[in-house]
């Protein structure tokens, strides 16, 4: 057959969409970016337009005259309306190995409709539902071209207000640290491993580790280094601050995502930390490792946040040492607490989400300017017209003129802010 495989949403699902593409691969089938005979479709509804982009692409792929599969969040959410719309095979965060089994039984019914739906899913009920995940899925992976992004955890037990992922993602589980060794051996020819996870600070919780078991795993079984993805404030540890100061192979970079500066808005969005708290470890990271890049997410006009509230988030994300800031307007996500709350007005909400944008520009142009003089390891990417592009340790974008190999970490100096980056010529 011909697979075509979309996937929307977060890095974890283009990691597993790359799973299911090997699986197909390996069963001798062809993946195609068009004119497919099953669109697989790796669902996300993170927020109301996440579901919405969902559904669009179940619909221009039915339109097409093609059979459709989900896998997912949001197919684990609402298999049912996915059924109502059309769509041949539904399987959620659980047992996606058996997706290419299920697309193979369908193949040769006809398209789905209610009154052939039980043929294919063998399934009397009226109503669908898919249990969740209960232990971790090893999936096949297929690296990237230039970096190799292992997926070593799933899941969440937080109970953040504003978010669906828990109910939708299950509880956090860890993949075992033989796995994780097993897929370093065949990644010698990637300069970089990127770690992550639905929750990545939370990895080895429910087998007796932590994360840094996992990172030197990594390091004992590849020569590449080691970039951390996401990790929450509560799970920064001084013994995981420690390790990244010592080991010269893990990249200095950390993105923190905090949400509010204010300690009312947190406790509102039930984060178990205090602005505070994160104060405390950027000033921590920027004491024990100078050159580190520090970034953060922000939620901006959450449910009930004040004039007051958001004044306490600007004033300081003003003096803390962040290099970049993500900003995201509050999206209202049905099926969780913050969307039964007193919104905010629109416009309240695009002038505060404007006056953070123009801090974080603000911000990291500083940091880019003090970063000029500066030696650094870029691994090269991609080649755009006379620069090729890549990024640093530190997870600076850096543009460098010549004839330059890429796929290779090369030294730099970093002579000047340009575009979304820097410029640099090779030492």
């Amino acid at each position: 057959m011909k697979i075509q495989i979309e996937t929307l949403g977060c890095k974890v699902n283009s990691v597993e969409a790359e799973s299911i593409a090997e699986m197909f691969r390996e069963r001798g089938h062809k993946i195609v970016k068009r004119g497919a005979d099953v669109v697989v479709i790796n669902t996300c509804c993170v927020t109301s337009e996440a579901e919405s982009k969902s559904r669009q692409a179940i619909r221009k792929a039915l339109k097409n005259g093609s059979q459709v599969a989900v896998m997912g969040c949001y197919s684990q959410l609402s298999p049912n309306e996915m059924h109502d719309l059309g769509v041949s095979v539904i399987v959620g965060t659980a047992e996606r190995q058996s997706l290419v089994d299920k697309v193979e039984s369908m193949i040769d019914q006809p398209k789905i409709s209610l009154s052939n739906f039980e043929k294919v899913f063998n399934d009397n009920h009226e109503k669908i539902s898919l249990e969740l995940p209960s232990d971790y899925e090893e999936l096949p992976h297929v690296p990237s071209k230039t970096r190799a992004f292992i997926k070593i955890q799933d899941g969440c037990n937080g109970r953040c207000t504003y978010c669906i992922i828990p109910k939708v993602r299950g509880r956090s589980r860890s993949r075992s640290l033989e796995s994780i060794k097993r897929e370093c051996e065949n990644l010698a020819n990637y300069k970089e491993i990127v770690l992550t996870g639905i929750n990545l600070g939370m990895y080895g919780a429910d087998i007796n580790l932590n994360l840094t078991d996992a990172i030197k795993v990594v390091l004992e079984n590849s020569d590449a280094r080691i970039r951390l993805s996401s990790i929450e404030p509560n799970e920064v540890t001084d013994e995981l601050i420690e390790f990244i100061k010592n080991e010269p192979r893990i990249c200095k970079h950390m993105h923190i995502p905090v949400q509010s500066c204010s300690d009312e808005v947190l406790q509102m969005m039930h984060r178990n930390y205090r602005a505070e708290d994160f104060k405390n470890i950027l000033e921590e990271l920027r004491s024990k490792i100078p050159s580190i890049t520090i970034g953060t997410d922000i939620i901006v006009a959450f449910p009930g946040e004040s004039m007051a509230m958001f004044l306490e988030t600007v004033n300081l994300l003003e003096v803390l040492p962040l290099s970049y800031i993500h900003v995201f307007g509050y999206s209202q996500r049905p099926g969780t607490i913050a969307a039964e709350m007193t919104q905010i007005a629109s416009q309240k909400k695009k002038v505060r989400i404007g006056r953070i944008l123009t801090l974080a520009a603000k911000k990291n142009s500083l940091y880019r300017q003090s970063l000029i003089g500066n030696e650094a390891e870029i691994l090269t990417e991609v080649k755009k017209n006379d620069l090729v592009e890549g990024h640093s340790g530190e997870y600076i974008k850096v543009y460098i003129a010549g004839d330059v190999p890429l796929n290779e970490i090369v030294k730099v100096k970093l002579t000047e802010v340009y575009s979304d980056g820097m410029l640099g010529t090779i030492i």
